[in-house]
Parts: structure tokens; sequence; C-alpha cells
């Protein structure tokens, strides 16, 4: 399989100036490590939890002593490219108790070679 790089547009959704980033990586990353990749590009110090939200699914580091109640898909399993393509977009929700939510739109899928 070649290997391919994803760019991304993530925006912090309701605050004003607008915060916008791009980033790039490759396509088969992992959710759990997008989710390091979106704290560096925004700025956070990954103090709180996250989630991510794509198609109706909820994907997360699930830590049962926080809460026991939460559900959702562990992370670390899921690589992006199984579960979004080119023009999708989906959410990052970082700190449930501020509610940092972003939009994540998938730009691009380039090939390298």
């Amino acid at each position: 399989m070649a290997a391919s790089l994803v760019r991304l547009k993530v925006t912090l959704d309701h605050v004003e100036p607008m915060v916008r980033r791009r980033v790039v990586g490759p396509w088969r990353i992992r959710l759990s490590r997008l989710h390091e990749v979106l704290q560096a590009a925004m700025g956070w110090t990954d103090a709180h939890l996250h989630e991510f939200e794509i198609g109706g699914k909820t994907y997360a580091t699930l830590h049962p002593e926080d809460d026991p109640e939460r559900e959702g898909i562990y992370e670390r399993r899921v690589r992006l490219d199984r579960v979004a393509t080119t023009g999708d977009h989906f959410s990052y929700l970082y700190d449930f108790g501020d509610s940092w939510q972003h939009r994540v739109v998938v730009e691009r899928v380039e090939s390298l070679h």
C-alpha cells in the first residue's frame, strides 16, 4: 500500500476571533495519535478528557475510573483512513467542562509517490 498524507483543517468553534489550523500527517494515523497532533497544533496541554465524533460514533481514550458510564470506541484501535474520507468533517471535543469544540475537515489526501 502506498503511503499517503492527509491535510486537515481544524477550526475551534464559537470563539472570536476565529482560530484555525491546518495540519498534515500520515493518512493512516491512529485517532489517539491525531489527538496528540491536535493538542500541539491548538496549544492545548492534554490536561482534560477528549473525544472524536465521526460518522455518528464516538471515539475516545476510555477511562472507566474517570467515568464508568462513558461509552465509545477505544481510539487507539482506530485509524483515520478507516473512518473518514476526503471532504468529510468530524468533531473533536476537548475539555468536557469548558467544551472546546473543534470542527475537523479532511481537505486532501495525497500519495507520496
